[in-house]
């Protein structure tokens, strides 16, 4: 996969690109093997299939190798628990310490823009770090806390995990213009930086902001995320 600094350079602008498409948060990297790459993260409400399909084949594109770039599907494996999560970060970190092409140095103060460094674990009311976490784990029996997919991260405290908390706060992000609900969805560039804000600031799925937001389609959601 990986033979030059130019490749791994273009796969990292390729999955800042992906990332800002898609709305996923990226916890880890590693890209220090030559025929591989392992990343950690959370789609966020997407499809990670689509995810992982849109890095492949641009990546694909870019190597021109002969042949398939790729022999099999990509793997994958659900992190259960926020200790699960930990460990996996940790031990991508360590597989490709001796490397700069790792997220090892995001754990710096320059971090890399790629990287999310924080979690709100919700019902908790705080935000932490990678490395907080650590403590957090072993402070108790919190290793056994569940993260499941509409409960573990987001961007905010004041995050929203269910379609009736999106609509309150379109009702209130209306009556802070002067409009209705109704009216706001006329808006459409109104409309659209709302829906870009909204994907921000809740775990909500494409489909779900796309009812929310007058009974949009997916596909529609994803344009107006991606301009």
């Amino acid at each position: 996969m990986f033979t030059s600094t130019d490749d791994r350079q273009r796969f990292l602008a390729i999955l800042e690109r992906a990332k800002n498409k898609f709305g996923f948060r990226l916890f880890a990297y590693c890209l220090a093997n030559d025929d591989s790459f392992h990343l950690v993260l959370y789609d966020n409400g997407c499809d990670i299939s689509n995810i992982m399909r849109s890095i492949n084949i641009s990546y694909s594109m870019y190597a021109k190798c002969d042949g398939k770039l790729f022999k099999d599907r990509y793997s994958s494996l659900l992190l259960p628990t926020y200790a699960a999560l930990l460990e996996t970060t940790q031990s991508i970190h360590e597989g490709g310490q001796s490397s700069k092409w790792n997220s090892w140095c995001s754990q710096s103060e320059d971090a890399s823009p790629l990287i999310d460094k924080t979690l709100f674990l919700h019902g908790k009311d705080q935000t932490l770090t990678l490395e907080a976490l650590l403590s957090y784990t072993e402070a108790s029996d919190q290793d056994q806390d569940e993260c499941p997919r509409d409960q573990v991260i987001c961007q905010t405290s004041t995050c929203m995990t269910t379609m009736e908390d999106a609509y309150k706060k379109l009702d209130i992000v209306a009556k802070e213009k002067g409009l209705t609900p109704q009216e706001l969805l006329k808006d459409k560039d109104l409309r659209n930086k709302t829906i870009q804000s909204f994907r921000k600031n809740s775990t909500l799925s494409m489909k779900c902001l796309g009812e929310v937001f007058g009974g949009l389609s997916e596909s529609a959601i994803c344009r107006i995320l991606n301009k």
